[in-house]
Parts: C-alpha cells; structure tokens; sequence
C-alpha cells in the first residue's frame, strides 16, 4: 500500500465528507485531456466543469516579458495589469464552478505553474537578486467569501482559505515523457500562434514559460500545502491510469462525487468540423488526442529510457543544446516526481 492509499484509508470518511469542488493540477503533456475525456463530465448529471482559467495569465507573462525578467525589474503598470488578469482568472473560475444547487459537485482542470504567484515563477526562471538586493513582494490576491491570509507553503495566487475550499487532485507523468513533449507541442504553439496568440513574445520569453512548466517543483510544494492543513491531495500518476484505467479512475469517480458508471474509454477520432472549430493551440495540445479511439499504453514512463539513453534521440529532435537543458530538467525534477509517486492513488 502507497503513502497516498495509507492516507486515504485513514481519512477515508473525511474525503466523502471533503469540499464539493475539485481542481485536477496538471502540467502540460500529463496526460489530462485524457483523464478529462475518461471522466465525461458533461454525460455527467448534476456537475459544474471548466478548466484552463489561468492560462491566459501563462500568455501575458510571455507577451509582456515579465516572466524573463526578474520581478524587481517590473513596473507599476506591469503589476496592476498582472493583477487584474488574475483577479479575472479567479472570477471566471468562481463564475464556472458556483453551485445551483445542494447536490451539485464541481471540477476544473488548472495547470500548477498557471496559478504559481507571478513573483514566484519568474524568480523561479531568472534567479534570485544578486548582491544582496531585497526581493519584490509578492502579489495578493482577495476573493470575495474567503480569508486573504497566505501561508508560507502557499506559493499560489490564491489565498489559503480559498485553496482550501477545493479538492486537490495531483496528476503526474514521468519527467522523461512529459518534458519531452512539452517542449515539442509548446513549441510548435509558439510557432503556429506566432501571429496571434504568442505574437508579441521573444525568444527569451518563450524559453522562459517552456522551463516554468518542465518543473515539479510548484507541484511538490503544493503538495505540502495542503498536507500542512490537515489535507491528504489525491495524487495519480499517468502510468498507473494507461494500465488500469478502469481502476483509478472509478476510484477517482467515486472520490469527486462523479458517476463512475458515466466514464468512457472508448470514443470516435474528432471529425474534420470539430478540429476546425478548435484554437490552433488546442488542435496541437490535442493532436494524438484527437485521432484516438481510445488509450494506448505505447508512451508509459516506466518504458522510456534513462536521460543518458535518451541523449542521441533528444539531439536528433532538438539539437545538442535543448538536449542538454532537457537532461537537466529530467534530472533535477526526478526527486519531486519520485516524491509524489510515492503518494499516488493505488488500487
């Protein structure tokens, strides 16, 4: 029995009894969208859902250079726009998952270094002050109904009390698989968005938000958030759902409140319309997705090779250079990762 499943059977009637809502946080190439369409929340009956609030905040970093840029560099103007982009990003989510009802449970999918306070990322990206310089402070945020006290395990933009109110559920995938391909679709986004959605973005910029979401990190912290409150998050690593998908995620189901009767794993490739009614950025987040009538296991973590042995493939892909940082990156987030499979769900 995991960590996770020992806590789980301890507080067992604690989670049935635990917050209606609750936040799926991912990291781009984690395997979600397929966790979200195993889940079918809108077959779903009595289920509010949204997801992606805090992604627009990820493009503004990018665009405005605030996140290749120490935060002590920022401007007044910088801040306040900042902050009332994700002022925004907490309303449309509260908007999204505000119950009609007593019976009524809710679900978002948000990716963790989305919702990281902006000071914390960018520092993150570029370092701390050098010469003994102060840090900027970091931003705060209210919401309406809740405290706005941070503690010092919250690195979020949101406050304690109102992180409080959802229930975290992690979803993690090997380094290995999930940097890979993150540097390659996000790429690709910032190439095909270049005249839209990432238009006024750098080199620099785009550097920057590929390495704040090839991290666990923020993951791991927020992790020890909510344990430091009495919360034992669900964790789930991908692998475990390719294999068992049926396991975990009726398990799962069972846990949000969701009707694991209604989930589905098998489903039609997406039709010619339904692609084009898509942003060009979804299309190429959901490209496998898409084509797929179902889960494959040909991409499980426990089948890639070791960083060393992945070297000549990620150099013939990427060049030497984005290799090397790649290695690292896998390198210096096994810890985090290993950290949290430890507390995964198991069935």
């Amino acid at each position: 029995m995991s960590i996770g499943d020992e806590a789980t059977a301890r507080n067992g009637a604690q989670q049935q009894r635990g917050p209606r809502r609750s936040m799926l946080i991912t990291i781009p190439r984690s395997c979600s969208n397929l966790l979200v369409r195993i889940l079918a929340l809108d077959k779903q009956d009595n289920v509010k859902h949204g997801g992606y609030h805090f992604l627009g905040a990820m493009v503004h970093h990018a665009n405005e250079h605030t996140i290749d840029n120490a935060p002590e560099t920022w401007t007044d103007e910088q801040k306040i726009a900042i902050h009332e982009l994700f002022a925004g990003s907490m309303a449309s989510l509260e908007q999204d998952t505000h119950f009609d009802n007593d019976t009524q449970v809710a679900f978002t999918k948000e990716h963790c270094n989305t919702f990281i306070e902006p000071t914390a990322i960018s520092r993150f990206v570029n370092g701390e002050p050098e010469n003994g310089e102060p840090k900027a402070a970091p931003l705060r945020w209210s919401v309406p109904g809740y405290e706005s006290l941070y503690s010092e395990l919250n690195e979020t933009v949101m406050p304690d009390a109102y992180l409080l109110s959802w229930r975290p559920v992690f979803l993690i995938r090997h380094p290995i698989r999930v940097f890979e391909s993150a540097l390659r679709n996000m790429t690709n986004v910032f190439e095909e968005c270049a005249d839209s959605l990432t238009k006024n973005s750098t080199d620099s910029s785009k550097k920057a938000t590929i390495d704040s979401n090839t991290t666990y990190k923020f993951h791991r912290s927020l992790y020890n958030f909510y344990v430091s409150h009495g919360v034992r998050p669900i964790v789930i690593d991908a692998d475990d759902m390719l294999v068992n998908p049926k396991g975990i995620t009726q398990k799962l189901a069972l846990q949000i409140g969701l009707d694991p009767e209604r989930l589905q794993y098998e489903w039609s490739p997406a039709s010619p319309d339904e692609l084009k009614q898509k942003e060009i950025h979804m299309r190429i987040m959901l490209r496998s997705l898409d084509a797929s009538k179902g889960i494959t296991t040909d991409k499980l973590g426990s089948t890639a090779g070791s960083p060393e042995e992945m070297m000549p493939v990620w150099t013939e892909k990427f060049g030497e250079s984005k290799a090397m940082e790649l290695r690292e990156k896998v390198e210096k987030a096994m810890p985090d990762y290993e950290y949290l499979c430890k507390r995964r769900m198991m069935v």
